[in-house]
């Protein structure tokens, strides 16, 4: 790592790091989720963006904020927010993985089906949502 001053020099390096070496990945995925829980007084989570910004989304629909790389770096550590990111693009392949084996299956048309996924990140997100109802009924949670 490059000599850096200050651990508060350091942790806006390493904010500004992650979000440059996780962008090829989130222009793929679209936006990961680099934390989640408490920001100071607000719950939500905090998303990088394919233009390679930090947007947090709070709990309530009224609280949206862009964040810089300094304010991320106060308020959450490097090694939190990667580990979320890598849980998150986890995830997403996951969803890739599992969309791609019904299309397979199911599609009259596979390559638009694929297209489709491709070139609209929103497709995944929903698909996502409707797969973890499939996979959790609180029926069998007990």
């Amino acid at each position: 790592m490059t000599n850096i001053g200050s651990d508060v020099d350091k942790q806006k390096y390493l904010v500004r790091l992650i979000s440059e070496r996780f962008q090829p990945f989130v222009k793929v995925s679209g936006p990961l989720c680099a934390a989640a829980g408490i920001l100071g007084i607000r719950e939500g989570s905090l998303y990088l963006t394919e233009q390679r910004t930090w947007l947090w989304l709070g709990s309530k629909p009224d609280i949206v904020q862009t964040m810089t790389d300094a304010e991320v770096s106060t308020a959450i550590s490097p090694v939190a927010i990667v580990r979320s990111l890598l849980t998150s693009m986890s995830s997403t392949i996951s969803a890739y993985q599992e969309h791609l084996e019904r299309v397979e299956v199911d599609a009259k048309d596979v390559l638009s089906e694929l297209g489709f996924y491709l070139t609209d990140s929103s497709a995944l997100v929903i698909e996502a949502v409707a797969l973890q109802g499939k996979r959790y009924r609180p029926s069998e949670a007990s």
